[in-house]
C-alpha cells in the first residue's frame, strides 16, 4: 500500500516535472518566436524604409536629372546673356572712348596741320612778296639804264609796296632813294603820262600811293621824310607852267 502510494507519488512528480519542462520549453519557444517575429518586423520596417528612401532618392535623382539641367541651362543662358550684354556695353563704351580720343587727336592734328599750313602759306606769301619786290627793284634799275624813267618810277613804287606787305621796312629806304632818282629824271610833260600809268596799274594817283607807303609808319621814321620829299618833287613837276 505504501509502496503503491510512493510509486504514484513519484509518477505524479515526474509527470508534473515533465509538464513544467514542457511549459518552460513552450515558453522559450514562444519567446524565441516573439524575438524572431520582432526581428522580422524590424527587418521588414527597415527594408520598407530603405525601399521607400531609395524610391524617393530615385524620384529626386530623376527630378534633378530633368529639372537641374534645365535650371543650369537657364542660368547659364541668363549668365551668358548678361555677360554678352556686359561685354557689348563695355566694348561700346571703350569704342566710344577710343572714337572720342581719336576724334580729339584727329581734331588736334588737323588744327595743328591747318595752323602749320597757314603759317607756311604766310611765310610763302611773305617770300613771294619779297621776291616780287626784288624783281621790281631790279626791273627799275634796268629801266633806269634804258632811261625809261616813268616805268622805272612805277617799278620802284611797286617794289616798295611789296616790301611793306612782307614787313621788310628796312629795305624800303634804298628803294625810296632809287625812286627819287627816277622821279627827278621824269620830264614835267611826262607827269600826266605817269598819272595814267599809276591809275592803270594801281587804280590810284601818286598821292594815294604815297599814303599807302606812309600807312603804319612811325612818325619819326626816315621813310616819312623821304615820301615828303617825293611829294614835293611830284607837285613841283605837276605844277610847272609847261605841264599845265
Amino acid at each position: 500500500m505504501n509502496q503503491d502510494t510512493l510509486t504514484n507519488s513519484i509518477e505524479l512528480k515526474t509527470k508534473f516535472l515533465k509538464q513544467i519542462d514542457s511549459l518552460k520549453i513552450q515558453n522559450q519557444l514562444d519567446k524565441l518566436k516573439y524575438e524572431i517575429d520582432t526581428q522580422n518586423s524590424i527587418a521588414t520596417e527597415v527594408n520598407n524604409f530603405y525601399d521607400s528612401a531609395w524610391l524617393k532618392l530615385l524620384i529626386v535623382i530623376t527630378i534633378l536629372g530633368i529639372i537641374l539641367p534645365i535650371l543650369v541651362q537657364y542660368f547659364q543662358r541668363k549668365n551668358y546673356k548678361e555677360l554678352a550684354e556686359n561685354l557689348k556695353n563695355s566694348f561700346d563704351n571703350k569704342l566710344d572712348i577710343l572714337k572720342y580720343n581719336y576724334e580729339l587727336r584727329i581734331d588736334k592734328i588737323v588744327t595743328e596741320y591747318e595752323k602749320n599750313l597757314k603759317e607756311l602759306e604766310t611765310k610763302n606769301d611773305m617770300a613771294m612778296y619779297e621776291i616780287d619786290a626784288n624783281t621790281y627793284y631790279l626791273q627799275g634799275r634796268s629801266l633806269m639804264l634804258e632811261r625809261s624813267f616813268v616805268p622805272a618810277v612805277f617799278s620802284y613804287l611797286k617794289a616798295i609796296l611789296q616790301l611793306k606787305k612782307c614787313n621788310r621796312i628796312d629795305r624800303i629806304i634804298p628803294n625810296l632813294n632809287m625812286l627819287k632818282r627816277a622821279l627827278d629824271k621824269v620830264e614835267p610833260e611826262r607827269i600826266n603820262f605817269l598819272d595814267k600809268v599809276l591809275a592803270n596799274k594801281f587804280e590810284s594817283d601818286f598821292e594815294s600811293v604815297m599814303n599807302k607807303i606812309d600807312d603804319e609808319i612811325s612818325i619819326d621814321s626816315t621813310i616819312l621824310v623821304k615820301t615828303t620829299e617825293l611829294r614835293k618833287i611830284y607837285l613841283d613837276k605837276k605844277t610847272m607852267p609847261n605841264n599845265v
